[in-house]
C-alpha cells in the first residue's frame, strides 16, 4: 500500500489540489463573502 501512495504521490497531490480549489470555489458561488455592487 504504501508503495503505491509513493509512485503515484504526484498525482494525489493534484488531484487533492483540484478537489479543494473546486471545493472552494462551489462554496463561494453559492454563498459569496460580499454582495456585488454592479449587476454584470
Amino acid at each position: 500500500m504504501e508503495s503505491t501512495l509513493l509512485e503515484h504521490e504526484a498525482a494525489l497531490r493534484v488531484s487533492a489540489f483540484l478537489l479543494v480549489l473546486a471545493a472552494m470555489a462551489a462554496w463561494e458561488h453559492a454563498a459569496p463573502a460580499r454582495t456585488p455592487e454592479t449587476e454584470r
